[in-house]
């Protein structure tokens, strides 16, 4: 597809302005041609000619203004007047120089094409003055020289290179200017695209300050709400805390209660393979209620606990099984071990001294080693050596299974 549309449509300045340079050099021919038709007697020629050649231009002007045909018309006229001057100076040697006007007055079009007509005019022009038998108008363009091939081929030949000088000129002027027409239509888009990037850039910035702006409230919003809401887990996490307390924790003593002792109880025979219980129950505990009142037995069961819990290493758990009754669990602990651990407590129990009343305790314990045992066997089975315990007197240690003896 031939793209020649967009060069025809970015040289009409150029074309415009040729017009006028064109316009103004053709109306100082017609008053060249008034002055020398008055000295030289010319008129009939001057007017059979000025006249059409004038309005050929301006006529092609009016009709086509950025046409090639306005262009060559242009170059006829030019050449036409060229030619009057000539005949009506008697073919003067400095007359030619007109020819070199026109292609001067030529080059502001930039295009070439618009030359030939007018040189095809001058050259048919010199040829027929050659071939004017009757030398009726060769007197005028060849004055009184003899026309012979040397001067007829220098005339040619100026002819020639003038045209191909103004063409190549005109050539290079009209890829410059193209050249230029271009980079300035680039830098214009250029232009355009960096402004609208501007715009765009600075309409995203208002509405990214605006988004700044909202997301600032509500950052302050958040905190407040984050404040507020962290406020509400520090008093439920504190709640939560006291409610597993209650819900794990033995109120009186504060060791863990039958159920969470249990957990820990289960936990451990996941873990290991050898587990201990002692069962303890307070020898005669209902005698300290009724002699000296339930707050005192409450004391009792505190200070029994705090003393058991004392003895006892951090992996080892103790809890209140119900009533006066306590649960300990020793994790990895054989029988021979778990015997030791309780007797040592049933001893810092005898050896306590007692504010009112001595206290002792009986222990039952359980172990788990080679035979696989649930919590609920162990807790039965330390039961029955407490029970055992009790049943020997009280305030000893026995060890359940296969040895009941007491310790």
């Amino acid at each position: 597809m031939s793209l020649g549309w967009i060069e025809e449509d970015r040289l009409k300045p150029v074309y415009e302005r040729g017009n006028a340079v064109v316009g103004n050099v053709i109306l100082a021919h017609c008053v060249l041609s008034i002055w020398l038709a008055s000295i030289y007697n010319t008129w009939e020629v001057s007017t059979a000619v000025a006249i059409p050649a004038a309005f050929l231009f301006f006529g092609m002007k009016q009709w086509r203004p950025f046409g090639l045909e306005t262009r060559m018309a242009g170059c006829l006229s030019l050449m036409t007047f060229c030619m009057l001057h000539i005949y009506q100076m008697y073919g003067l040697p400095e007359m030619h120089f007109f020819f070199f006007t026109s292609l001067v007055a030529m080059l502001a079009y930039r295009d070439h094409r618009a030359l030939y007509p007018g040189v095809f005019l001058i050259i048919a022009q010199h040829v027929l003055m050659t071939l004017d038998v009757t030398e009726s108008f060769a007197s005028h363009f060849w004055g009184t020289r003899e026309v012979s091939p040397t001067v007829l081929a220098i005339h040619f030949g100026i002819a020639l290179a003038a045209t191909a000088l103004a063409a190549s000129n005109m050539l290079q002027g009209r890829k410059e200017y193209l050249d230029t027409v271009q980079l300035a239509s680039q830098f214009k888009d250029q232009a355009e695209e960096l402004a609208e990037a501007k715009l765009k850039l600075e309409a995203d910035l208002k509405q990214r300050a605006r988004l700044e702006d909202l997301l600032q409230e509500q950052m302050a919003e958040l905190q407040t709400k984050a404040a507020s809401l962290e406020f509400t887990n520090y008093s439920m996490i504190g709640e939560l805390e006291r409610l597993e307390d209650m819900a794990t924790t033995d109120a009186l003593t504060g060791l863990p209660n039958i159920a969470s002792i249990r957990q820990i109880l289960d936990h451990s025979l996941l873990l290991d393979a050898k587990v201990s219980v002692i069962m303890m129950d307070i020898d005669h505990f209902k005698s300290h209620n009724d002699e000296h009142g339930h707050q005192h037995g409450d004391e009792v069961l505190k200070s029994v606990a705090q003393i058991m819990k004392g003895q006892l290493r951090t992996d080892e758990a103790i809890g209140r099984y119900g009533g006066e009754e306590f649960i300990i669990v020793l994790p990895n602990c054989p029988s021979d071990v778990a015997l030791r651990v309780a007797e040592r407590l049933r001893q810092s129990l005898e050896e306590f001294e007692w504010p009112v009343k001595a206290v002792t305790a009986s222990f039952g314990i359980s172990t788990r080693a080679d035979d696989f045992k649930v919590a609920d066997e162990l807790i039965a089975e330390a039961d029955e050596a407490l029970y055992a315990s009790k049943r020997n007197g009280r305030n000893r240690v026995t060890l359940g299974g296969l040895n009941s003896e007491a310790a």
